[in-house]
């Protein structure tokens, strides 16, 4: 079956793009955003642009011009005339490199284009979640913010789990920092927390949108006492905040006053 995407504003088989697509890539040669189209809206946009443009610096490539601007509503017009104002959707918003050949990082003309999956869920609305795997993670991802440039250092972990089920990593200091698509919140003495940036690792766009209004602070978990966390919850730009159910199949503590507060709060935040 035939994948379709939104290209300079019109509605195309990937097989019909003059560039290569995503999937058939090498190393370097582009990435992708995951952005939650809401009836009409993309309330995080300017977190994503934010993120968008320092992928774009860190590859070397030009921001695309319709892509470069957070009041211009082109882009979002072209959208909703594609998927409507009433119902929402997962968006991969993929930028390349135009020319193929071997990657490197000089200041290169980039295209994008923006495949779209429907979502049944509302933001911090998800399902309860089972941590199956806590792995070591040793790579340094300081300079590439997004995942798609080393897509396969995420895949490879999150082909160990199931649909409802989530892979978390630490450092070489046995400290927290993320998940194969999530990043992590947990409460404890009082305050909400997420692994610190210090710590190489993706800077969601939701993580970064908690912080941004205040919701939680940085700080540092041990993997060794993470089950001992008064809440733990994962959050990402489509889901929102998700409840964590257990880790390696032992029941954490969750409580529901403290978690039913904090999404009160996030929700109240939400633009």
């Amino acid at each position: 079956m035939d994948k379709y995407c939104l290209y300079q504003g019109n509605i195309i088989s990937l097989d019909q793009l003059h560039f290569t697509p995503f999937e058939r890539l090498m190393y370097g040669d582009g990435f992708f955003e995951t952005i939650r189209y809401d009836q009409g809206r993309i309330p995080l946009w300017n977190y994503h642009l934010r993120r968008i443009q320092s992928s774009c610096k860190a590859l070397g490539f030009e921001v695309p011009a319709e892509i470069s601007l957070p009041s211009d509503d082109g882009l979002l017009n072209q959208l909703i005339k594609w998927l409507g104002k009433t119902s929402s959707y997962r968006l991969r918003l993929v930028v390349v490199r135009r020319r193929g050949g071997f990657y490197k990082a000089l200041h290169e003309d980039a295209a994008f284009y923006i495949e779209a999956e429907p979502l049944k869920n509302a933001w911090n609305n998800a399902r309860p979640i089972d941590i199956l795997h806590m792995l070591p993670w040793n790579s340094d991802n300081a300079i590439i913010p997004g995942k798609g440039p080393r897509k396969g250092d995420y895949v490879t972990p999150s082909k160990q789990r199931g649909a409802n089920e989530e892979v978390l990593f630490y450092n070489g200091k046995d400290c927290m920092t993320e998940g194969s698509f999530t990043n992590i919140i947990y409460y404890r003495n009082g305050l909400w927390q997420t692994p610190s940036a210090e710590f190489p690792m993706v800077h969601g766009v939701f993580r970064a949108f908690l912080l941004d209004k205040n919701l939680v602070q940085e700080g540092v978990l041990s993997r060794f006492l993470i089950k001992d966390v008064e809440v733990l919850m994962l959050c990402n730009a489509i889901q929102g905040l998700i409840p964590v159910l257990s880790i390696q199949g032992k029941e954490i503590n969750r409580s529901k006053e403290i978690t039913k507060e904090f999404i009160h709060q996030v929700n109240s935040a939400l633009p």
